[in-house]
C-alpha cells in the first residue's frame, strides 16, 4: 500500500490542546520496539506506519509525544535524510523532495495537532561534503520542524558531530520551552547542562537507546537521577530491544520524582502518558501506561552485570551476637546499625546504616511466595558498600571518569554475585544457636545515608537509586524510587544521600569526572 493512501485511511483524532495559562500540560513518550526490513529503506517505512498509528494514540490524551534514539532505522544506518530547518520552511509534508517517512511522521502531527519528536539519520550536503548526524526533529500542531538538534556526544556511532553543541530550543503553544538532548550527552555537561543552568530551561525531550548494566547504567535510574539534580521535567523514550539489554522509558518531574516509568520484560511498544505540572506549579504529576497496541514477546536476556573486581566494598553481614526478637508468625528480628567510611584515589565515602533484618525458619519459608521468583528481590539476599574513583571503559566508545559511593545487590557474599538477577534462588541462609537455620526474608533500611568527600571537583554528581517493580511478574525488574524518602545534596566536593526502603537495590552517588574521560580504564 502507498503511505501516504495510507495516512489518508486514517481518521484524525479530536487533539487535547493544552492552554498556555494552566498549571500543567499533558505529555506522552513511547518505549518502540523496532521493526526490521529488508533494507534501510523498508525498515524506515515500516516503523514509519507504526509511527502515525502511535501518533494518533498520543494525540488522544497528549499535546506532545516524544519517540526514542535510532528507532526509525534500528540496526541498519545504511538511510540518511535530509531535513530542511528554518523559518521559512514549509512543513516537510508538503515537500515531495523529502524522504516519505519524515513527510508522513509532519503529515500526522499536522492531522492530529500534537508536537512529536523524532530521530533521523541526517545527511547534509550545504558544506560541500556529505556530513552525516543522529538528528533529532520536532514537528509542531501543524508539522513544521520547530527544533533540530545534532548528538553532540557520540556512543557506537561513526558520525560526524558538530565543532560546538547546538542548542535546540523550541516553544509551545501550551507555555513550555523544551531543550533537547540526545542518550550519551546525559553523562555530559554540553549542552544538557548549559540548557539548565544557562538557559534556564525546565522542561526536556530526551530519545535515548540505552544498554542496561546493573550499577550506574539501567536507564531510569540514570534518567530519574538527572531529572532530580536539575530539577526538571524529563519525557526520556527509549528503544525496547531486550536481546540487547534495551529497555526503560519514563516522564520524570524532576524533584516531585516519577510521574511514570517503565523497565519492560517484553519485547513490546508502550505508550506512557502524563498529567505533567509546569515548573514553579503545585500538583501531583500523574501518569499511565497504556495497554500495548500489538502483543509483545517474552524475552530471556539477562541484564549485564557489572564487573565490581575493581571496587573497593565491604560485605553488610546480619551477625547473630545477641538473641533474636522472634514473633508469633516465626518472624526472627535482628537491627543494625553500621557506621563505614570506604576510600579510593581521591575518593571517600561514608556510610550509615541502619537496617532491620526478618529471618524465618525452614518450616515457615514459603517459596512459592512470588517475592522469591522475582528477577529483583534482593532484600532476600545481600548488599555491599562500594567504592569506585577511576575511568571506566565502554567496548568501543572510549572510557568515561567516573566516582562513586554506593550499595550494591548480591546474591551471595561472593563479589562476583553483585549485580546478578535474582531469580527462584534460595535466600541467605545463617545459623541460630537459639533457633537453628533461619533464612533471610526481608531487609529494611531504616536509615541509608551515603556522602562523598574528594579531593577533585567532580563535574556533576546525581543521586542514583534503584528499587524492586511492584509488578508480581516475576520477569519484572527494577523501578524508579519513591521521593517521599529521598533527601540529596551537592556542593563542591562534597554530596550526600539519605533514603530509606523495604526494597533496595541500589542506591549511591554518581559522579562525572569528564577530564578523565579517554585515559585508561580499569573498570
Amino acid at each position: 500500500m502507498d503511505i501516504f493512501l495510507f495516512l489518508i485511511l486514517i481518521t484524525p483524532v479530536l487533539a487535547v490542546k493544552t492552554g498556555p495559562e494552566e498549571d500543567f500540560y499533558h505529555a506522552a513518550v513511547v518505549e518502540y520496539c523496532p521493526h526490521e526490513g529488508t533494507d534501510g529503506n523498508d525498515t524506515m517505512i515500516k516503523n514509519g506506519v507504526e509511527y502515525v498509528r502511535l501518533i494518533q494514540k498520543a494525540a488522544e490524551t497528549a499535546d506532545i509525544v516524544v519517540f526514542p534514539e535510532y528507532a526509525l532505522t534500528y540496526e541498519d544506518e545504511t538511510l540518511f535524510v535530509e531535513i530542511p530547518f528554518g523559518s521559512n520552511e514549509p512543513a516537510p509534508a508538503d515537500n515531495p523532495r523529502l524522504h516519505p517517512v519524515v513527510r508522513m511522521v509532519s503529515k500526522a502531527a499536522r492531522d492530529n495537532q500534537i508536537y512529536v519528536s523524532i530521530c533521523l539519520l541526517e545527511k547534509d550536503l550545504s558544506s560541500g561534503e556529505e556530513l552525516k548526524y543522529n538528528t533529532n526533529v520536532v514537528f509542531d500542531r501543524n508539522g513544521i520542524v520547530v527544533s533540530k538538534y545534532r548528538k553532540f556526544n557520540l556512543y557506537y556511532e561513526a558520525l560526524n558531530t558538530t565543532k560546538v553543541p547546538d542548542i535546540a530550543i523550541f516553544e509551545t503553544d501550551f507555555g513550555v520551552r523544551f531543550g533537547v538532548f540526545i542518550c550519551a550527552d546525559i553523562f555530559h555537561k554540553e549542552p544538557a547542562l548549559t540548557l539548565v543552568y544557562e538557559k534556564n530551561i525546565t522542561d526536556f525531550v530526551y530519545p535515548n537507546w540505552f544498554y542496561a548494566e546493573l550499577k550506574l547504567g539501567l536507564s531510569v535510574q540514570i534518567q530519574f537521577g538527572w531529572a532530580y539534580m536539575t530539577d526538571s521535567n524529563l519525557l526520556s523514550a527509549g528503544v525496547n530491544s531486550l536481546e540487547q539489554g534495551s529497555t526503560g522509558s519514563g516522564i520524570f518531574a524532576g524533584r516531585k520524582g516519577p510521574a511514570i516509568n517503565i523497565i519492560n520484560e517484553r519485547n513490546e511498544t508502550r505508550l506512557l502518558t502524563a498529567k505533567l505540572f509546569k515548573k514553579g506549579k503545585i500538583g501531583k504529576s500523574e501518569g499511565h501506561i497504556l495497554e500495548p497496541l500489538s502483543p509483545g514477546v517474552d524475552s530471556t536476556h539477562e541484564i549485564e552485570a557489572e564487573n565490581f573486581q575493581n571496587y573497593s566494598t565491604y560485605l553488610l553481614t546480619p551477625e547473630v551476637k545477641n538473641e533474636l526478637l522472634s514473633d508469633s508468625d516465626g518472624s526472627k528480628y535482628l537491627n543494625k546499625i553500621l557506621e563505614l567510611t570506604l576510600c579510593q584515589g581521591s575518593l571517600c565515602c561514608e556510610f550509615y546504616s541502619n537496617v532491620t533484618f526478618t529471618f524465618k525458619s525452614l518450616e515457615y519459608l514459603n517459596m512459592s511466595d512470588l517475592t522469591f521468583l522475582k528477577n529483583d528481590s534482593y532484600y532476600h539476599y545481600q548488599y555491599r558498600f562500594a567504592t569506585f574513583d577511576g575511568v571506566k571503559g565502554f567496548p568501543d566508545a572510549g572510557s568515561k571518569g567516573i566516582q562513586v559511593c554506593a550499595i550494591i545487590p548480591c546474591v551471595n557474599s561472593s563479589l562476583t554475585s553483585c549485580g546478578k538477577k535474582t531469580g527462584n534462588v534460595k535466600p541467605l541462609k545463617i545459623h541460630s544457636e537459639s533457633f537453628g537455620d533461619i533464612f533471610l526474608h526481608s531487609t529494611t533500611f531504616n536509615e541509608l545515608f551515603i556522602r562523598s568527600v574528594t579531593k577533585e571537583m567532580p563535574d556533576f554528581t546525581f543521586p542514583n537509586l534503584l528499587v524492586s517493580s511492584k509488578s508480581l511478574n516475576p520477569k519484572s525488574f527494577g523501578s524508579a524510587p519513591d521521593v517521599s524518602k529521598l533527601v540529596f545534596s551537592s556542593n563542591k566536593r562534597s554530596s550526600n544521600l539519605t533514603y530509606s526502603t523495604d526494597k533496595l537495590i541500589y542506591a549511591g552517588l554518581y559522579s562525572r569526572m569528564i577530564s578523565r574521560d579517554g585515559g585508561e580504564s580499569y573498570a
